[in-house]
């Protein structure tokens, strides 16, 4: 594919574009800002272990932020399932997340991503789990 002149890669009018070319049955009615962070509930946040829209895509930067609590000593496993449109057919991505009793320092990660569909699970207490989304949603018709 070659790009329009000033487009860039990642970019909405890229997204738009990509979505036009290799998903042609699913058409835009709005793009608006939006944002979200489901994980872990061990301080009553309230948040959700998932998260999806019927009809909406989400396009924008996922962001992980594990962070070790007060609670004992524990291993963590941290799975994310969520379905990625940045191929021809939708498929499903399995990032795992293995943390170790020893481990005791804040980590973040982040990326890009085009999906709906977002699950998480968490095995332990002892660390507060937090994955961000932050970009734009994509209601279709």
């Amino acid at each position: 594919m070659i790009l329009p002149k000033g487009q860039i890669i990642n970019s909405l009018d890229f997204i738009e574009d990509f979505l036009e070319r290799n998903y042609a049955q699913k058409k835009i009615r709005s793009i608006t800002p939006y944002s979200f962070t489901i994980g872990s509930n061990n301080n009553n946040e309230g948040l959700s272990y998932q998260y999806g829209l019927t009809k909406s895509l989400f396009f924008g930067q996922l962001q992980l932020s594990v962070n070790p609590n007060n609670n004992n000593l524990q291993d963590e496993r941290i799975v994310i399932k969520y379905r990625s449109y940045f191929n021809h057919t939708p498929f499903y991505k399995f990032i795992t997340r293995f943390v170790e009793k020893e481990n005791l320092i804040n980590e973040a990660s982040n990326s890009i991503e085009l999906f709906d569909d977002l699950v998480i699970t968490q095995q332990s207490t002892k660390y507060d789990f937090y994955f961000t989304f932050i970009g734009f949603k994509i209601d279709l018709i």
